[in-house]
């Protein structure tokens, strides 16, 4: 702070001033009038200058130090009510977070998406608190059911991160023309086996969660499925070999039309059939 530069640089300016007094009087001694008017100004302002700042500096030092007390009480009453804050705010995450059982794993993504954000309005809070901890020479309290949260927050945001991108990037696959799919094979059987990567990497205690077995579920699916489409795609496939799919899978695919996707594949369930 300035105040606190200033006592720092107290001696050390006292010290430089003293040499430039010295220099002043043998002027006035040897060369009278040798000073402009500016410098003479600029001269006899120098020490009063430094005077009022020092005066001024006392003068704020003892006003803040009044005021240190009033600040330091509202600092531990603030802190003592966000410990308060802490505690319903794990209450409300434990009865309605992401992790409560049986709700599904959309509405898990939309609770974790508001608990994040209100874990993050109190971390920055904490943060502001510990720095005024650190002022006041005050121990730094502890908030282990907010640890806790965030610990919990991370792992999952794990899962639910995986799970959005895995159900929107197939969502946007199935949206494609047959035609298209031959352009997209390559780059649908990386990103599955990516995806499928992740999941398996995926915390053990994790594993236990409708969205994991949902997520790994689709995953499998759409792996199971893929050389299946693939042989599917090729030019060597007959209008006969679509005619064995439609029996097999007791679906009618409109294989000729323009509209035809590769959700209606999808549709037909190919991972039920592909041995």
């Amino acid at each position: 702070t300035t105040l606190q530069e200033v006592r720092e640089k107290e001696s050390e300016i006292e010290l430089e001033l003293q040499p430039i007094s010295q220099m002043y009087s043998i002027l006035d001694n040897y060369l009278p009038n040798i000073l402009d008017k500016d410098e003479q100004d600029a001269r006899s302002m120098l020490g009063s200058n430094w005077k009022s700042l020092q005066k001024d500096t006392q003068e704020r030092q003892h006003t803040l130090s009044k005021q240190q007390v009033e600040f330091k009480k509202r600092l531990v009453k603030t802190v003592n009510e966000f410990k308060t804050d802490v505690v319903k705010f794990r209450k409300d995450y434990e009865n309605h977070g992401p992790m409560v059982e049986g709700i599904k794993p959309r509405v898990a993504v939309e609770r974790l998406r508001r608990f994040k954000e209100e874990y993050e309005v109190r971390q920055r809070k904490q943060d502001i608190y510990m720095i005024g901890e650190d002022l006041f020479g005050l121990p730094h309290q502890q908030y282990p059911k907010l640890d806790q949260t965030h610990k919990e927050l991370g792992y999952l945001s794990q899962l639910y991160t995986l799970y959005v991108d895995v159900l929107d990037t197939i969502k946007e696959w199935t949206e494609f023309s047959w035609a298209e799919v031959p352009d997209h094979m390559e780059d649908m059987t990386k990103l599955v086996d990516q995806f499928a990567g992740r999941c398996r990497k995926m915390p053990r205690q994790l594993r236990e969660w409708p969205a994991y077995n949902e997520l790994k579920t689709t995953l499998e699916d759409f792996q199971g499925v893929l050389p299946l489409i693939t042989l599917l795609s090729s030019k060597s496939i007959m209008p006969r070999h679509w005619n064995q799919v439609m029996e097999i899978t007791k679906h009618d695919l409109a294989v000729d039309s323009d509209n035809f996707k590769l959700q209606d594949l999808i549709d037909a369930q190919l991972h039920i059939f592909k041995d």
